[in-house]
């Protein structure tokens, strides 16, 4: 439906304009460009003339202007979202070099202990066997050997098995630690593995943390500039 535009004048002064029924003082007053300019045309084609903009010393081009001028609004969109990855992807990539550096930390500690230790004949003098919280029973075995200083000690391991691979009498290698005999284990594949499953499980998951990161941010960021380019 089209708008009723009408101009109110008397003795060639504009007295007031109406924009779809609704008063207004001076065309100056009407928000909406579009109608203003078509006021403004009306007025200037029967000659009219406002003043109330010369009365307040306002240049009228000034005031057209400013009118004109589109707001200024700040919404969701304007936020730089990009952000936000870049700072997960800075946790998880701090996450990633602390589990390598522990990674590093074991390694370097469980080779220095495998480097020291002695090794020497023992026999299994007993096997225990205990159960956990959910009701598994582990096999403990208890082992003898012989001190450099011709000193028999005897202790029981830790790490035990669900199945014990030991029996009683059998002859072992024994591999321990001359400063903490009580430091002991049956030197085999599956024991040696054992010392070394912390820093390879956490330089594992350093491994993943980072590599998973990095493949993410770059994901985030190809598609980020598809998304510009279009």
């Amino acid at each position: 439906m089209a708008k009723k535009y009408s101009v109110n004048l008397e003795n060639d002064e504009l007295i007031s304009v109406e924009v779809d029924g609704i008063t207004y003082g001076s065309p100056y007053e009407i928000s909406d460009s579009a109608d203003r300019a078509k006021i403004l045309a009306m007025v200037e084609s029967q000659g009219a003339h406002d003043n109330t903009l010369e009365e307040l010393g306002i240049d009228d081009d000034i005031f057209d202007m400013t009118m004109d001028r589109p707001s200024l609004e700040t919404t969701s969109s304007d936020v730089d979202v990009s952000i936000v990855p870049k700072v997960v992807g800075s946790i998880f990539l701090g996450v990633s070099v602390l589990l390598l550096s522990l990674a590093a930390y074991t390694g370097l500690r469980t080779r220095e202990a495998i480097a020291h230790e002695v090794t020497t004949t023992g026999k299994v003098v007993d096997v225990v066997t205990r159960k956990d919280k959910e009701g598994d029973a582990f096999s403990y075995p208890t082992v003898t050997f012989w001190l450099p200083d011709d000193q028999q000690h005897t202790t029981e391991l830790g790490g035990g098995s669900t199945q014990s691979p030991y029996e009683v009498g059998e002859q072992v290698t024994i591999a321990y630690d001359p400063a903490n005999p009580d430091d002991a284990r049956i030197k085999s594949v599956s024991s040696t593995i054992g010392l070394w499953f912390l820093p390879v499980h956490l330089g594992f998951m350093g491994t993943l943390f980072g590599g998973g990161t990095l493949l993410a941010l770059w994901l985030i960021k190809t598609d980020f500039g598809n998304s510009s380019k279009s």
